[in-house]
């Protein structure tokens, strides 16, 4: 881009640019992120057609949606929730214990599937 004018005009310009730009792009960004929180993969359960292991805490205070999840996985047949006795959500990363088992639960799945 060019300008062919003195004095203050340029750097007017070029700071409408630059507002244009991040207005556009904050615009973008919020748009992306709106359709990111809209997205429910719950919705799409039903296209999983392959043998399916969920693994969830039993004191989860997210149970109750692994449960909907795992019920609307129609698309497979082959399907299991594993849970994790006495583990809450945040525990079944780190507890050795928990992480133990749900490791143990993956290779037989895996092994049985695979």
């Amino acid at each position: 881009l060019t300008v062919l004018f003195s004095g203050s005009v340029p750097i007017l310009l070029k700071n409408c640019f630059k507002l244009v730009f991040q207005f556009d792009f904050s615009v973008r960004f919020f748009e992306k992120v709106t359709k990111l929180i809209a997205f429910d993969v719950e919705d799409r359960m039903d296209l999983i057609n392959q043998p399916l292991l969920m693994i969830a805490g039993e004191k989860a205070d997210t149970l109750y949606m692994t449960k909907d999840a795992f019920d609307k996985a129609s698309g497979t047949e082959n399907k299991e929730l594993f849970m994790i006795e006495g583990a809450s959500h945040i525990r079944t990363y780190w507890v050795p214990e928990y992480v133990d088992k749900a490791v143990e639960k993956i290779k037989t799945f895996f092994a049985k599937n695979l």
